[in-house]
């Protein structure tokens, strides 16, 4: 599993926590510039899906106005006790690992299940979050060769009925080399999806045309809640760089379904680290679910799609 990293819990420590007072449950955040003493509150960040060990990051909040540059040791947490819970029944106990996580094996996550996770730690509040893990729609993968330097994927979504669904879309490449092994990373697509530009319009730069481009993206089903819908993705066919020694290009998408709550963390988190080196942005409120103190333990399920190109076809 892709447990998020330390980057994302040091930026609610610092860059969140430190500042503001939660008002209500709604996760509304109140700047008060007046307020230098700070109550240190856990963090924690997890994304969990099915079949996946728990991973939960743990940090303390660090003050804003805190002298001089915060070490790992400030907002690092190595005493705490994270448990998992079904309903009212405690499923175990997660322990620090190498990575300094706190993780497990022992159980993983099933679909259609709420979660609860509960830390805490000497001295400060217990906190706990709660979610779980919606169902993966029925969808595929095909292609067709535009020209010899692009191809378009066409992915489509048979939506559920009924409901508000949330998706993330992230794509890779695999090049297949005879004698030199595969390479794998993530590739830029470019779309002109509706649905996408609704909801990464704020990506694009003045002047662009209305085409986003981007190796992974956010949307819901606003525009096709309980119908199929197509999103045609633009790829350049980079395996055709390696010339005749490529075998075959598996292109690799995730699509990935999210609950509400990790849907809303994604958005306001991109609003947020898009506007964070304007010092003129209204602030902008990054919502978790981490009832008394920070961070976010979000569910989401993932299915894995694959479309592979043999290497005269490139």
């Amino acid at each position: 599993m892709s447990s998020m990293d330390r980057s994302p819990a040091l930026f609610f420590s610092i860059a969140l926590a430190a500042t503001v007072l939660i008002a209500g449950c709604d996760m509304t955040r109140t700047l008060d510039p007046d307020e230098r003493d700070h109550d240190p509150k856990l963090v924690l960040q997890e994304r969990f899906q099915p079949g996946q060990p728990w991973e939960v990051t743990v940090s303390r909040s660090v003050g804003a106005f805190e002298p001089g540059r915060v070490t790992e040791e400030q907002f690092d947490v190595t005493d705490a006790t994270v448990e998992v819970f079904r309903g009212d029944t405690k499923l175990g106990t997660l322990s620090r690992d190498s990575l300094n996580r706190y993780s497990t094996t022992a159980f993983t996550p099933s679909p259609g299940v709420a979660y609860t996770v509960r830390a805490s730690a000497p001295e400060m509040e217990t906190v706990e979050a709660t979610d779980q893990i919606p169902p993966l729609p029925p969808a595929r993968l095909s292609a067709e060769n535009t020209d010899s330097t692009q191809r378009t994927l066409e992915l489509t979504i048979d939506d559920p009925r009924a409901a508000d669904n949330y998706y993330e879309i992230v794509l890779e490449e695999r090049v297949d080399r005879d004698s030199l092994g595969p390479i794998r990373d993530r590739i830029s697509f470019e779309t002109q999806s509706q649905a996408i530009l609704n909801e990464m319009g704020e990506s694009l730069e003045i002047g662009e045309e209305n085409t986003y481009r981007g190796s992974e993206a956010v949307f819901t089903d606003g525009l096709f809640d309980g119908q199929s819908y197509t999103i045609n993705l633009r790829v350049h066919n980079r395996g055709s760089r390696f010339h005749d020694a490529v075998e075959g290009v598996t292109f690799i998408l995730q699509l990935r379904t999210l609950s509400e709550d990790t849907y809303q963390y994604l958005s306001t988190r991109r609003l947020a680290q898009r506007t964070g080196d304007n010092p003129f942005a209204s602030p902008v409120d990054v919502e978790g679910n981490v009832e008394g103190g920070y961070g976010l333990v979000g569910a989401r399920n993932v299915d894995t799609l694959r479309y592979r190109v043999s290497g005269g076809d490139q």
